[in-house]
């Protein structure tokens, strides 16, 4: 999977081979993959749960964004940032990622998406 390099320029023609719980990804997701390949620590959290891949009927058929992250780097956080609710105010702070993914990272991963055989994102080392 190295050998290719891919930019943000690729997310386009990568996406083709992409696709979600309601068929090929749209335009939007598209944009906001590039979105958060250019600025992962601002994105992060509102797309690490992006559908990659779908494979089946049911929960937990999809390879988000995370997951694929998590597959292509095994230092990457594998728990999300806590919400801690105080007691008194009843408010409630979210956390922060214990390390967010760099550019590098996020193209690597969505290759790895791109390049998966269909139904075996289930079974990479454990983690997925």
């Amino acid at each position: 999977m190295d050998a290719m390099k891919f930019t943000i320029e690729d997310i386009g023609f990568m996406a083709e081979g992409l696709d979600n719980l309601w068929g090929a990804v749209p335009a939007t997701i598209i944009e906001r993959l590039r979105e958060v390949c250019a600025d992962p620590k601002k994105f992060w959290d509102r797309d690490n749960g992006i559908i990659l891949r779908f494979h089946g009927e049911g929960f937990g058929m999809g390879l988000t964004l995370w997951q694929a992250w998590l597959a292509t780097d095994a230092s990457a956080p594998n728990i999300g940032p806590a919400t801690v609710v105080n007691r008194t105010t009843g408010r409630s702070t979210r956390g922060k990622w214990s390390r967010y993914p760099t550019q590098a990272d996020l193209l690597k991963a969505i290759q790895y998406a791109v390049f998966l055989p269909y139904g075996s994102h289930r079974k990479v080392s454990g983690r997925v």
